[in-house]
């Protein structure tokens, strides 16, 4: 059985990014605030897939993928940006592509 090297560098990366947020994370209502940051981008568009037919698969994966890039960032990089702002500023970035396979599915 012989170990994979991309798998493994697959693996180092994935931790070493655990690692990076985790010491990041100082009680566990920052890890709870953290994780609704990331689950904050496909909430609202499994609401939005209930009324518009046009929301699919490919629409939700670009929303929770852009959710855990752009809400690590504005964690690193805004800090001091209220709660609500930071809400709004996500919610306008992370509903952008979700919109861009839906229109070109035609």
């Amino acid at each position: 059985m012989s170990i994979d090297p991309a798998a493994t560098a697959w693996l180092l990366a994935s931790t070493a990014l655990v690692l990076l947020i985790a010491a990041r994370l100082t009680s566990i209502l920052s890890t709870y605030k953290y994780l609704q940051v990331i689950g904050s981008g496909g909430a609202l568009l499994i609401v939005m897939r209930w009324y518009w037919w046009r929301i699919n698969a490919w629409s939700e994966i670009s929303a929770l993928f852009t959710s855990l890039v752009f809400g690590n960032w504005c964690i690193f990089y805004l800090p001091d940006l209220p709660g609500e702002d930071r809400f709004a500023i996500r919610l306008i970035v992370n509903l952008g592509p979700a919109r861009h396979p839906a229109r070109h599915a035609q």
